[in-house]
């Protein structure tokens, strides 16, 4: 069964079970289209890391989208342990978004990349006048991280990001 889901722009094969997957597999291939899969507390094991083994070898990725059709609010991509915490944990008779690897950044979601790194960082302007030494800290930081957040840490004027934004290398992505 096809339904549509009225906070998505497209629609979303609806799957209540493996089986149904296991039914319908030849047009999930074909189109990669979005899925929402059902889940229940009552599945084993086993049939958990069946279904998870299923979509995981479609190039899906599974994120929790309680409430039903909430992607706004999704958590993600749940490796197989995740999985099984969120229906016998979390879910109840709960509903996963899943969405092929190519499909990711149409929704925005998060991803985990194998062997990325990620620093975060806080800072505050209270001028203290140390621009140079940001500017040096955060360079060496993109030099050696994959990703680098910067929160500011409740500065009473703007962000001090802002003052040495066009000093800061800048990356292709």
């Amino acid at each position: 069964m096809i339904n549509t889901i009225t906070n998505l722009s497209e629609s979303v094969l609806y799957i209540d079970s493996e089986k149904q997957l296991k039914e319908k597999i030849s047009l999930v291939e074909n189109n990669k289209s979005d899925l929402m899969i059902n889940s229940s507390k009552s599945m084993t094991d086993s049939q958990i890391n069946e279904y998870f083994n299923l979509i995981d070898s479609l190039d899906y990725k599974i994120y929790d989208a309680s409430p039903f059709n909430n992607i706004n609010d999704c958590v993600g991509p749940l490796d197989n342990e995740e999985f099984k915490y969120f229906i016998h944990n979390v879910s109840n008779n709960g509903n996963f978004f899943c969405v092929h690897k190519d499909n990711i950044k149409k929704y925005n979601l998060p991803n985990k990349i194998k062997d990325k790194t990620c620093v975060i960082v806080f800072g505050r302007n209270d001028d203290y006048k140390e621009k140079e030494r940001f500017v040096i800290h955060i360079t060496r930081m993109l030099e050696t991280f994959d990703e680098v957040i910067y929160v500011d840490w409740n500065s009473e004027k703007r962000s001090f990001l802002y003052e040495v934004i066009n000093d800061i290398p800048k990356t292709e992505d």
